[in-house]
Order: C-alpha cells, then sequence, then structure tokens
C-alpha cells in the first residue's frame, strides 16, 4: 500500500469514522492550501469542514463505502447517510473525493444526491467519462 494510500486511509478513518473528534488534532496532515466543496459550493477551510463534519456526526448516521483511486492521487468513496427519524428518518447518498498533494491532504470535495436513483445515474456518468469534477 502506497503513503498516499495510508494517509488517506488514516484520515478517513479518524474523520469519517471516529465522529469527527480527533478531527482538529490531524491538521498535521493538511495542506496549507487545503480546500473544501460541497455539492461544488463555495470554496472552504479545514476548520470550516471539521465544524460540518462534527455537525453531520452530531444529527445523522454515517455508511462509508470502500476508498478506492486509480492513480494514487485521487481518492473516492461512496456514502449513505441515515437521518434521524425526527427528521423523517430520510437517507442521503454521495461521493466523497480526496485529493492527496505533496504527502498532505489536499482537498475534500462531498457531493449529496437525493435519491439512490440520482445518485446511480451520477455514478454511471462518472464511470464512463474520463474526468471528474474536483
Amino acid at each position: 500500500m502506497s503513503n498516499n494510500s495510508l494517509l488517506v486511509q488514516f484520515f478517513v478513518k479518524e474523520v469519517f469514522r471516529n465522529d469527527a473528534c480527533d478531527a482538529e488534532e490531524l491538521s498535521y496532515l493538511i495542506s496549507p492550501d487545503f480546500t473544501y466543496y460541497l455539492d461544488v459550493g463555495f470554496r472552504m477551510n479545514y476548520n470550516q469542514f471539521i465544524e460540518r463534519i462534527k455537525f453531520l456526526f452530531s444529527s445523522s448516521t454515517v455508511q462509508l463505502g470502500r476508498m478506492a483511486s486509480d492513480d494514487d492521487v485521487h481518492f473516492y468513496c461512496d456514502f449513505e447517510i441515515e437521518h434521524p427519524e425526527s427528521n423523517r428518518g430520510d437517507q442521503t447518498y454521495g461521493l466523497s473525493q480526496i485529493v492527496v498533494r505533496n504527502g498532505f491532504i489536499h482537498q475534500v470535495t462531498i457531493n449529496y444526491h437525493e435519491n439512490e436513483n440520482e445518485f446511480s445515474e451520477f455514478k454511471k456518468f462518472i464511470k464512463n467519462h474520463t474526468s471528474v469534477f474536483l
């Protein structure tokens, strides 16, 4: 397993699978030029990313798929978020993308989809095209 793969695996485990409780302590893994995008929105920084992840874990259950990469730079995995019954018990689907540059986490992009059909269409689109929106 490459250094980039190990870095991403550790980052994902500590941030996404550990209720984000140690996320602030991981700043040594983060590029000074780190960017976070949510649904192709405005550019955000690491602190804003951490706030979003903590909020998410405080109100929902997140299930991540297996992290993969075709080039050892761009990593991606799908995810499913189950909202509590107080929020109608809905589920949201999406794709998480992480970019590693010079041994640091450089970018995280999260794209949400309202339903499984919409997400399936999105996955088909990115599978059939050589470019992914990062």
